[in-house]
């Protein structure tokens, strides 16, 4: 399906504006492939919208309970995003979480495990290790 003319161009079409910036683009490919409408559009990048919100509010998170919970919610935004996408929601093929804020699991070795229930986890991450508890410590500080 092709995408109607619109008086807009691309960059606000496709574009994800957040905080005032750009800050990603739907692949093009992708939204013809899978018949995504303008509508669609507007509600992929509005759940990129509240993904980026949710990202803010994980960066600045201090309670590790508080942080996993938001972790939780990142989940059900990426069951919403292949939803839109019209892909069905499966676990395996989430990828949003790698890049959480505050994670410290291994980027690389989720990539290669994406399409699989394998994941590689920090004990390290305030989200997924299994030594945090209470507080996020940052490097440097006590």
């Amino acid at each position: 399906m092709k995408i109607p003319k619109t008086k807009i161009g691309k960059l606000e079409l496709y574009g994800v504006k957040y905080k005032g910036k750009w800050n990603m683009f739907l692949n093009t490919d992708l939204v013809s492939r899978q018949n995504i409408t303008v509508k669609d559009i507007d509600l992929l990048k509005k759940i990129h919208v509240e993904r980026l919100k949710l990202f803010d509010k994980m960066s600045k998170e201090k309670d590790v309970e508080k942080l996993r919970n938001q972790a939780k919610e990142l989940e059900k935004i990426e069951f919403r995003l292949q939803k839109a996408w019209k892909f069905e929601e499966d676990s395996r093929y989430h990828s949003w979480w790698r890049m959480a804020p505050q994670c410290k699991c291994p980027q690389m070795d989720n990539e290669d495990r994406i399409g699989t229930k394998d994941r590689v986890h920090s004990s390290e991450c305030p989200i997924h290790g299994k030594k945090a508890e209470g507080k996020v410590v940052k490097k440097g500080s006590k």
